[in-house]
């Protein structure tokens, strides 16, 4: 699967002022969700993203820091972005 065009994340993420860095993880973590669970963001459920995060920590053994970042990532997109387009 390709990656998915996050362009309207992008600008929101610049307009609440988010660092480039920071800009980048959150597109990586969404990205990544996307890729694992083999779909688009309209086809994502609540369950794919808690999988998701478990993933991270049973999967690749993930920091605490590193599962906030990537929930604060997709809750970003998912409850305030995604749900007003």
């Amino acid at each position: 699967m390709e990656e998915y065009n996050f362009d309207n994340f992008k600008q929101y993420l610049r307009l609440k002022g988010f660092s480039n860095r920071t800009i980048i993880s959150y597109l990586y973590y969404n990205n990544n969700l996307l890729k694992l669970a083999r779909k688009t963001p309209r086809n994502i459920a609540e369950k794919d993203i808690k999988n998701y995060l478990d993933y991270l920590v049973l999967n690749i053994n993930a920091s605490v820091s590193t599962v906030n970042i990537a929930y604060s990532a997709l809750k970003s997109y998912y409850w305030h972005v995604y749900k007003n387009s």
